[in-house]
């Protein structure tokens, strides 16, 4: 009897351990690091690609490294966010804090993103700007000004510099 209860008390400290790290903010952050360039996405109901295809650009990336996220790729300087992860909303979220975007939002600003990793995968959902809600779902319909981007992660192998899935 007392070897019965000693397993069971085994079995749940390893499944409460496991279940803390499955949902550890750390995990989550130290996966994201590096480098993701985009692959599809949309924005307020129409395809990234073709946006971006319009205004002459087609190489956006992501760069997480420590708490900072860099986007590049827009024609002009680059867009630099402190992130939050909030692993344990459904979906999990990241807060977004303005340090530069060059005019596009003011030092501070806030964005409340939806985040989700499969594997090499990263998508995100993010607002337009600091009055728009946190997303629900991971979609951009017409009029939602939101932006769904799915990233594949970039190895230091990887020196292609791919253009969208959905630009093509």
């Amino acid at each position: 009897m007392k070897t019965a209860v000693e397993f069971a008390m085994v079995c749940i400290v390893c499944l409460v351990s496991a279940a803390a790290r499955a949902d550890d903010p750390t995990d989550d952050k130290s996966r994201l690091q590096g480098v993701w360039a985009l692959s599809s996405g949309e924005t307020n109901g129409r395809k990234l690609g073709e946006v971006l295809r319009k205004k002459g650009l087609s190489d956006l990336r992501i760069k997480f490294s420590g708490d900072l996220m860099t986007m590049t790729g827009f024609g002009t300087p680059d867009y630099t966010y402190q992130f939050t992860l909030q692993p344990m909303d459904q979906p999990k979220g990241m807060r977004l804090v303005t340090v530069e975007t060059h005019g596009k939002a003011p030092k501070g600003s806030i964005l409340h993103c939806i985040y989700e990793m499969k594997g090499e995968e990263l998508r995100l959902c993010l607002p337009s700007d600091s009055t728009v809600e946190r997303p629900k779902k991971f979609e951009a319909p017409s009029g939602s000004r939101l932006s769904l981007l799915v990233l594949n992660r970039q190895t230091d192998n990887d020196n292609s510099r791919s253009e969208p899935a959905d630009a093509r």
